[in-house]
């Protein structure tokens, strides 16, 4: 009986080893608006680690932004927030065709971050580190041109947050309190893998 558990465990192993593949990669995001006499700027960026079975995938983001809003005329006031983040999801293809790949990333991601004002060139701090989270469902589409390199585009949340990013609006993410459904612009990142 042993010797037939072990057989099928390597040959599970075999099957799971041939079809798996691991990538490398990065999402960027970029986002900026103006309200009356207010500008808004933010980004963010997040190396990626992966690694694909069939349909699956395992990865992890990690990811810093900063945000910045400033006042348009008059004294020079800005509020900047500073943020971490590290992010692991798993992803499931739902549908191919070609060369493009319909997915959902279920991911959740775990903040941290700083505020601090900056009026004229002096620099105070605001809050400690604050901490947030979110847990939710990420879709996306890929497209691979070879077989090597994929472009990725997110768009949209729906899930649960917990916590905020200061009084930034449309920060990359966001973050609102509570459950949310959002296909917003800030949603957006857009990355580029290459497969192993």
């Amino acid at each position: 009986m042993k010797k037939v558990l072990l057989t099928l465990v390597l040959a599970f192993t075999g099957i799971f080893a041939a079809n798996a593949q691991v990538w490398l990669g990065g999402s960027l995001a970029f986002n900026t608006n103006k309200y009356e006499d207010t500008r808004g700027t933010y980004y963010f960026l997040g190396p990626e680690v992966g690694y694909s079975f069939g349909n699956w995938s395992v990865a992890t983001a990690l990811g810093y932004s900063s945000g910045i809003t400033s006042h348009i005329g008059g004294p020079t006031n800005k509020y900047i927030v500073n943020a971490f983040y590290v992010m692991p999801y798993v992803r499931y293809n739902v549908y191919n065709i070609e060369k493009f790949t319909l997915f959902l990333d279920g991911a959740f991601d775990f903040i941290g971050w700083r505020d601090k004002y900056n009026v004229d060139g002096e620099i105070t701090y605001g809050r400690d580190l604050q901490k947030t989270w979110q847990a939710g469902i990420k879709p996306g589409i890929a497209f691979h041109p070879t077989e090597k390199w994929a472009a990725v585009f997110h768009i949209g949340f729906i899930g649960y947050s917990k916590g905020s990013l200061g009084g930034i609006d449309n920060f990359p993410f966001p973050y609102d309190p509570g459950f949310s459904v959002d296909f917003s612009a800030s949603t957006a990142t857009f990355g580029l893998y290459y497969n192993f």
